[in-house]
């Protein structure tokens, strides 16, 4: 059926891969389309900010080795050890670090270690310790909205004054619900262009959105 309709199949390993000069254009677009938020809402460098999710390893793992010259067989200790939790971390353009959110694998609060974590750290869990839709309404629910609120507080700024939250395109964060979530809430979103993700220029853009404001 593709056939007749004129597609070919043809590996796409290197389809993800731009020039840097194309990548330029889309950081600049980028930027532009962040400063033209920023300028109409009037939104303070204090109130734009950035989230991602990291796998964390229970069990530190490591390719390093101590061991006697000349020995053949090495053991790594724990190196194929899968056991991981995910952490959602946020900053804003000011270097605030808002309190993260850690997810473990489970599907009641059973699953949560017996300890003690810092006030305002959000502990919850997903089935495969993923992040997804609902734990991403839950972070911004319980970690985003109320440090936007005591941010607005201190700056003396309305309770509905707009926040920018830049975000890269995972599919738990892209819904409909999740965006209407935001919007509720006064906060703009901005995703990240696809190509923008995973590049080593991606300093570069940090360093360029933060000259901007």
């Amino acid at each position: 059926l593709l056939g007749r309709m004129g597609y070919i199949k043809r590996k796409c390993s290197k389809a993800g891969k731009i020039s840097l000069p194309d990548f330029k254009e889309i950081q600049e677009n980028f930027l532009a389309d962040i400063q033209a938020e920023v300028v109409m809402n009037e939104v303070p460098p204090e109130l734009i900010f950035n989230w991602d999710q990291t796998a964390l390893h229970l069990v530190s793992t490591g390719q390093w080795t101590m061991h006697r010259a000349g020995e053949k067989v090495i053991t790594i200790s724990n190196s194929d050890d899968k056991r991981q939790v995910t952490a959602v971390f946020a900053a804003t353009l000011i270097g605030d670090f808002l309190a993260p959110q850690i997810i473990y694998k489970g599907k009641t609060q059973c699953s949560h270690p017996k300890v003690s974590v810092p006030s305002g750290w959000d502990l919850w869990h997903s089935d495969n310790h993923w992040s997804n839709e609902e734990t991403m309404k839950r972070y911004v629910e319980k970690i985003v909205v109320p440090y936007l609120d005591a941010r607005r507080v201190a700056l003396k700024l309305s309770k509905s004054h707009p926040a920018l939250a830049i975000f890269d395109c995972f599919c738990g964060q892209t819904t409909p619900v999740f965006l209407s979530l935001l919007k509720g809430h006064n906060i703009v979103s901005m995703q990240v262009p696809t190509a923008l993700i995973g590049y080593s220029h991606w300093t570069s853009l940090l360093i360029s959105l933060s000259k901007m404001t």
